[in-house]
């Protein structure tokens, strides 16, 4: 994987260097590896890497911002996000879901809101006192 990595990178040298030719090596070596490969990598966009990497076998995907992630369709198809309600007037607002998914259990597109601070008191200290 490695020289596969080299070799999309243009950097094919490397994977013969002895300072990065075994794993043990690469991790003793690895912060001057992260330089050599972010010299490259910084040059030019993910856009233009990532097609580059899976054409070369290299797994590879985007590293997204929350901005990117909450409109990705992949995480949409997964349903990944989620839709929260807002109180007091405020829109409702997208957040990351909870990545396991069960088959069993139902699942919502929105999740209600938080209480307000204290908003639950009564109701906890029923259900406190039911179970005495």
């Amino acid at each position: 994987m490695f020289s596969k990595l080299c070799r999309a990178l243009d950097l094919g040298p490397l994977a013969q260097d002895p300072r990065f030719a075994t794993n043990p090596a690469r991790c003793e070596n690895h912060r001057l590896l992260k330089r050599l490969i972010e010299t490259v990598t910084l040059t030019r966009p993910r856009a233009h890497w990532i097609p580059r990497l899976e054409a070369a076998g290299v797994p590879t995907g985007p590293i997204q911002d929350m901005t990117e992630a909450l409109v990705d369709p992949q995480l949409l198809a997964r349903r990944r996000v989620k839709d929260i309600d807002a109180v007091d007037g405020r829109p409702a607002f997208r957040c990351a879901g909870f990545p396991i998914k069960m088959s069993g259990l139902p699942e919502t597109e929105r999740r209600p809101p938080a209480p307000l601070l204290d908003g639950d008191r009564a109701e906890i200290l029923a259900w406190l006192d039911e179970s005495d």
